[in-house]
């Protein structure tokens, strides 16, 4: 089975509906904080960083299997940024 074929999971199908509802190309950084925003005011402690680096690890693995792709790398400005690939598209409608 190919990697973008494989089932999504619930963190797979948070993250490429985040990037979707995006409007546009978005940064990994402005993906994973609207699923990890964490609470008004409280402090970002362990639990927050983990969840962080696990959603990035996730974004990554989508990247991988094709479903995102770089469409601008990083200059000295902004950061790179991704969208959903035709795959990462067919992935959510499934």
């Amino acid at each position: 089975m190919e990697s973008h074929h494989m089932p999504l999971t619930d963190d797979d199908r948070a993250l490429l509906e985040a990037l979707q509802s995006a409007g546009g190309p978005a940064g990994i950084f402005d993906v994973v904080i609207t699923l990890n925003r964490g609470s008004e005011g409280a402090p970002r402690g362990q639990e927050w960083t983990a969840r962080q680096l696990e959603l990035i690890d996730t974004f990554v693995d989508l990247y991988r299997r094709g479903l995102v792709d770089e469409v601008a790398p990083a200059d000295w400005h902004t950061g790179d940024v991704y969208a959903l690939t035709p795959h990462g598209h067919a992935a959510l409608a499934r």
